[in-house]
């Protein structure tokens, strides 16, 4: 029950009101108490690790989509080429 809450206060964060992603933001972080903290940074570093196995996923997909592409008359549109490059080079 408790981590539902969490859940569904971290998923409030990126609402598109303004006042609710204010209120969740006040909830977790004046709110919560600290007996919930270490629950909380839990479900944080697994949300962190979702995020970069997405971002993995797409330095896979674009890796293998430049080498089937290679030589052929396919190309990616270039925003999401360059946003690839970007994460592929940070990575």
């Amino acid at each position: 029950m408790v981590s539902v809450f969490i859940n569904d206060l971290t998923d409030l964060l990126i609402a598109e009101s303004a006042q609710v992603r204010e209120v969740a933001r006040d909830a977790l972080g004046n709110e919560l108490s600290p007996r919930l903290f270490g629950r909380f940074f839990r479900h944080l570093e697994e949300l962190a690790i979702a995020i970069a196995l997405c971002f993995l996923s797409l330095i896979l997909i674009y890796r293998i989509t430049q080498h089937v592409s290679d030589g052929a008359n396919h190309e990616l549109s270039e925003s999401f080429g360059v946003f690839l490059d970007q994460v592929c080079d940070s990575a």
